[in-house]
């Protein structure tokens, strides 16, 4: 097996151990972030009802940075799903090149010739 044949198997290994995390992530995880999400924000109001008035608006500061905001919809499918990808398939390639086997051959050959007087 050559070096591109097996850096493209590490690769496709950590692609498919990404979607299995995803798959996982979305299925074991995602209902656990939903309810305490739901949770946060129906004790929100009852913790801002202090009296007090505060004003985020943006004209307020004095920043002219944009702000872009993602939906909670593309955090919990798009953005867990390229980061699931990211995190198996970097991996694929360091661990490819270490764990390459060794060249074919006859490995007992080179010791005997080494022996040699």
């Amino acid at each position: 097996m050559n070096a591109r044949a097996f850096l493209v198997r590490g690769l496709l290994a950590g692609l498919i151990a990404g979607l299995a995390a995803f798959l996982v992530a979305n299925v074991v995880g995602e209902p656990h972030v939903e309810s305490a999400i739901a949770l946060e924000e129906s004790a929100a109001p009852a913790a801002h009802d202090d009296g007090h008035s505060h004003s985020h608006d943006e004209s307020d500061s004095d920043s002219e940075e944009a702000v872009f905001e993602v939906s909670r919809a593309n955090q919990s499918t798009w953005g867990l799903l390229t980061g699931s990808l990211a995190i198996g398939v970097a991996p694929g390639r360091p661990w490819s090149r270490w764990s390459r086997p060794a060249p074919q051959g006859d490995s007992a050959g080179c010791c005997r010739a080494s022996r040699r007087h």
